[in-house]
């Protein structure tokens, strides 16, 4: 009996120490396990991680490789479809031949670029981390390149200054208004697209549609209705909703959810303007007044100290900048006169710069360059107003149009734009913007809410596209 007892006490000491070596056993698998997966998952992340920053790095040294194409396009008229590469003193022309990419930081980039045309070339840059060979990355970024001064954005198809726009009976302005100054209409006077008057004290008043076209008594839209925003709204008609703190004699009670609209700054710079007369200058200057009334001619980049004036029968194309420090007066007889763009300007668009007042009178036809896209810009930096009646203004406006112009960009941020006729044009900007009895404004679509490029002078210089900017693996 007691060596029975024994036996069995041996037994559940044996069988205890077997069970601690199971879960001995058990537990150092699972931490063998658990460890197994733990350094897998860092392993994956640390992987992940550096591929992560070798993309990053890709993507940068392709965009340093755009930045170094467009450098150098500004320093050699002549760099075109080449790679550039690492250690080399010269540019291999024509396409890639793999040789050694140029070395960056943690890896390389090759770069390539193509002519589109005479002002448009497409740059294709790539980065690789860490080598072309072998790389743990790759980025591929394509750009659009022009050459020219600057982009312009042109938000609304009409845009006046503080001195706002005047209506008289019957006229009209076929797209969307913005102006800083307030709106006064008259007897037939309508707007087609959204109207805003910015301000506390911005005003509308005497509109016979706002949104729509006038007829007789009715105020009528053939497409979505369009809304008119100012403080204060009086005697007008809508076809949307008016948006406004204070109102009456309208078609409808003012909706108050929204504050006055904000004043918007005119697109052009007194800088940029500069620029262009700068770029003028570096071309031929004329002294004395410049008058053509046959034959064809080419200006630009061109200076004229005195007065330009086309007539008659005669063609004038616009190669570059033109700066007139006087009076420009456009008209026509006989088959009429032509303002035209070089086909050079491709897409791009072109400036005739006045220190003093811009007419087009009847007869005169504006053409673009051929390619879609490119315009002709009239920019008056006079600030006369008919209400003028002192010299230099003289009772007349820094830009008159009296005739359809539609390529025309029309701008005078410092004084008045006035329309006599029926007029087609792109865009026009004014201090003040006045229509006399039945003239419609009528500009073109596309322009609106878009950047135009604009070439001036002869030290123009190449510069990214915006909208043209696509990444790839």
């Amino acid at each position: 009996m007691y060596k029975t007892i024994q036996y069995q006490q041996a037994y559940l000491r044996r069988r205890a120490r077997g069970n601690v070596l199971l879960v001995t056993l058990i537990f150092l698998g699972i931490f063998v396990t658990s460890g197994t997966a733990l350094l897998s998952y860092l392993t994956t992340y640390a992987r992940s991680e550096r591929i992560q920053v070798a993309s990053t790095q890709a993507r940068m040294l392709a965009e340093a490789g755009i930045d170094k194409a467009i450098h150098e396009l500004n320093q050699r008229s002549d760099y075109y479809d080449y790679d550039y590469y690492e250690n080399e003193t010269s540019y291999d022309y024509g396409y890639y031949d793999n040789r050694t990419n140029t070395t960056l930081g943690a890896g390389t980039f090759s770069i390539t670029v193509s002519t589109i045309d005479s002002v448009t070339k497409q740059i294709t840059a790539t980065g690789y981390v860490p080598n072309r060979t072998s790389p743990v990355s790759r980025k591929t970024i394509q750009v659009l390149v022009k050459k020219g001064r600057l982009w312009i954005t042109f938000r609304y198809g009409t845009q006046a200054g503080q001195g706002g726009i005047y209506f008289s009976n019957n006229s009209a302005l076929e797209g969307n208004l913005y102006s800083n100054g307030n709106i006064v209409g008259s007897n037939g006077a309508y707007i087609t697209g959204y109207t805003h008057v910015a301000g506390s004290a911005g005003s509308i008043s005497g509109m016979s549609c706002l949104g729509g076209v006038a007829s007789g008594s009715s105020c009528s839209s053939s497409w979505t209705p369009h809304n008119a925003y100012a403080h204060t709204i009086t005697n007008s008609k809508v076809t949307g909703t008016l948006y406004c703190q204070v109102g009456s004699g309208n078609s409808q009670l003012c909706n108050k959810s929204l504050p006055d609209p904000l004043p918007l700054a005119m697109p052009i710079s007194d800088d940029t303007i500069a620029q262009w007369k700068s770029g003028a200058v570096a071309g031929t200057t004329i002294t004395g007044d410049y008058n053509i009334s046959s034959g064809s001619v080419t200006l630009g980049p061109t200076k004229i100290i005195g007065n330009m004036t086309v007539s008659g029968t005669a063609t004038v194309t616009l190669a570059n900048t033109v700066w007139v420090t006087g009076n420009v007066s456009f008209s026509g007889a006989g088959g009429g006169s032509q303002v035209k763009l070089a086909s050079a300007f491709g897409s791009q668009s072109g400036i005739l710069v006045a220190d003093g007042q811009i007419s087009i009178g009847n007869n005169v036809s504006f053409q673009d360059s051929g390619t879609s896209g490119s315009y002709i810009m009239l920019l008056s930096t006079s600030s006369c107003d008919e209400s003028t009646t002192g010299s230099p203004c003289i009772g007349k406006n820094a830009i008159e149009i009296s005739n359809n112009a539609n390529i025309i960009i029309a701008n005078a941020q410092r004084g008045t734009v006035t329309f006599s006729n029926n007029a087609a044009v792109k865009e026009v900007v004014g201090k003040t913007i006045r229509l006399k009895n039945g003239a419609i404004i009528r500009y073109g679509s596309g322009l609106p809410w878009t950047r135009t490029f604009f070439q001036s002078g002869s030290d123009s210089s190449w510069a990214f596209v915006p909208g043209t900017y696509t990444i790839s693996p």
